[in-house]
């Protein structure tokens, strides 16, 4: 993910789907138990943390991997008025969250 700051353009967010960035991320839950996202924090390479909270999820889905169950989130978020296609990863198993950039 990029964004400005005094050096230019800083990358956040890796671009590879093999190297996800953990992130703290506030979620919704709605009364029949549905998952949302709705704001994340990310700390950066200089040690500031971001704060993201315009995302739109645009696809969910409850995946299982050889017994580890996580949630997938194909979201749009809006970064200084620029849209970047992420997704975040949940593990209820160890309840952190996971996010890298798509697209």
């Amino acid at each position: 993910m990029l964004f400005p700051s005094d050096r230019g353009l800083q990358e956040v967010v890796p671009k590879k789907i093999g190297e996800p960035r953990e992130v703290a991320c506030l979620a919704w839950y709605t009364r029949s138990g549905t998952l949302t996202p709705i704001m994340f924090k990310i700390e950066d390479d200089e040690g500031i943390i971001r704060s993201f909270n315009e995302i739109y999820v645009s696809y969910s889905e409850k995946k299982e991997y050889a017994g580890i169950a996580s949630y997938e989130f194909e979201c749009e978020v809006n970064v200084h008025n620029f849209k970047i296609n992420v997704v975040l990863e949940y593990y209820p198993e160890t309840l952190k969250w996971y996010l890298y950039q798509i697209g």
